[in-house]
């Protein structure tokens, strides 16, 4: 199965990646920063904010 991270800021896509360390790169940010990012928590506190998020896509 293969897996691949979306970077969206508020509804605007910013980038896409392989992995989260990529994205952690991206955005000069630690690895367990971006990973939070991804998390249904981040998701739920940053709604209707125009904040970076993650999504993990599995194809």
């Amino acid at each position: 199965m293969n897996n691949f991270y979306t970077l969206y800021r508020g509804d605007r896509f910013i980038t896409v990646a392989d992995t989260i360390q990529e994205l952690a790169e991206f955005m000069h940010i630690s690895v367990s920063s971006a990973r939070w990012l991804s998390y249904p928590t981040a998701h739920k506190r940053f709604k209707n904010q125009d904040a970076n998020l993650i999504y993990k896509y599995e194809v």
